[in-house]
């Protein structure tokens, strides 16, 4: 039968009820109405605290839980007490479940976990739970757990990581675009001091097409990925910045910009893009007055987590030439020898009756799979 407290403070606020008990009845009275009073209150913020409160035995079954965890596992009390907790975890998600659940009937002090949690009528929530084992006796530990909802907050988690995943991939892209302007100033300085001065001009068109393949590496970066450039639309960017500056047609075939899958580790971005300026300009000047009829040709193939470029051009290799020794290699091959330093680059060469083939192979971990 409830207890109800005195009627001359049955309308006082609970701070002032408990007060009135402990000051204005007998002893006997006192302890009688206290316990039922402070029962009452208790099973008032048992029942209806922020959180779910369960009780598990040690085979996971629900031994207690109160009306707000039986709102957030969506099931009546009398249906959830006798029913295991693990009917209401994921497939994906029971292994986890176990590891945490034996974990904390073996070890003393709170344990803590997030899990998954997916009611009968298929909806789920993400679930942190707070774990203290008991040991009430000889039926074995039990587990009291407090469960809380906290899908809202990690909607919230989301949407602050996604915004400030924006910021950061816009202030990549402003960067990299501010450093492709600045190295096409510097690209158009070398050109008007190479029209100044012929006889260092092989030498500075040399540079100029450096700088101005990494300013296409910048201008390429975040166009797709984040920081991160793909092998089907580096090529088409190098090949034509170098036909724009030797006014050489280069022919290109095989993967479009658009349809391509790999993507180019960062750190390797620039030594990949270098090592093509260097082969294509190669071959535009062995081609030589061929080119004309006969221009440059590149190919890209795509075999799984792989790319090979494929550079012809009509010419032949010097004499003596060796590209792992380096024997007449010349500046711009040495230059790409120099860039070879991961070993997802592969480069050969040989010579055709009819021209010279150069073939780049990449792969991982300078490629990846997008």
């Amino acid at each position: 039968m409830k207890l109800n407290p005195p009627p001359a403070i049955a309308g006082q606020p609970d701070r002032e009820r408990i007060a009135a008990l402990a000051q204005g009845c007998d002893l006997d009275d006192a302890d009688a109405l206290s316990i039922g009073f402070f029962r009452d209150i208790y099973l008032d913020v048992y029942e209806f605290a922020p959180v779910g409160y369960l009780t598990l035995n040690r085979q996971a079954r629900i031994a207690a839980i109160n009306q707000t965890g039986s709102a957030l596992l969506g099931a009546a009390r009398e249906v959830l007490v006798g029913h295991s907790f693990e009917h209401f975890i994921p497939a994906d998600g029971l292994n986890a479940w176990r590891q945490n659940f034996l974990y904390a009937l073996q070890e003393d002090g709170k344990q803590r976990c997030e899990l998954s949690l997916q009611r009968d009528d298929g909806t789920r929530f993400d679930a942190f739970l707070r774990c203290l084992r008991l040991l009430p006796g000889s039926d074995g530990p039990l587990l009291r757990v407090a469960l809380e909802d906290v899908s809202a907050q990690k909607r919230e988690e989301q949407a602050r990581i996604e915004q400030a995943l924006r910021l950061r991939d816009n202030l990549t892209r402003e960067v990299h675009h501010r450093i492709k302007n600045n190295l096409q100033v510097v690209t158009g300085l070398l050109s008007r001091e190479a029209g100044k001065r012929p006889e260092v001009g092989g030498l500075l068109q040399s540079a100029m097409a450096q700088v101005h393949t990494v300013a296409v590496v910048h201008g390429l970066c975040g166009q797709v990925y984040p920081e991160r450039v793909m092998l089907c639309e580096l090529l088409p960017a190098v090949v034509q910045s170098v036909s724009g500056l030797s006014g050489v047609k280069v022919e290109q075939t095989g993967v479009a910009p658009t349809c391509g899958r790999l993507v180019i580790a960062e750190s390797d971005t620039v030594a990949v893009a270098l090592i093509l300026n260097e082969l294509l300009n190669n071959a535009v000047a062995h081609a030589g007055a061929m080119a004309a009829t006969r221009p440059p040709q590149v190919n890209l193939t795509i075999r799984g987590d792989s790319g090979c470029v494929t550079i012809f051009n009509p010419g032949k290799l010097p004499d003596g030439f060796d590209f792992e020794t380096g024997n007449a290699c010349g500046v711009g091959l040495g230059l790409v020898r120099a860039l070879m330093t991961s070993p997802g680059i592969l480069l050969g060469f040989r010579a055709l009756h009819d021209g010279v083939e150069a073939q780049m192979t990449l792969q991982p971990p300078v490629l990846s799979v997008s």
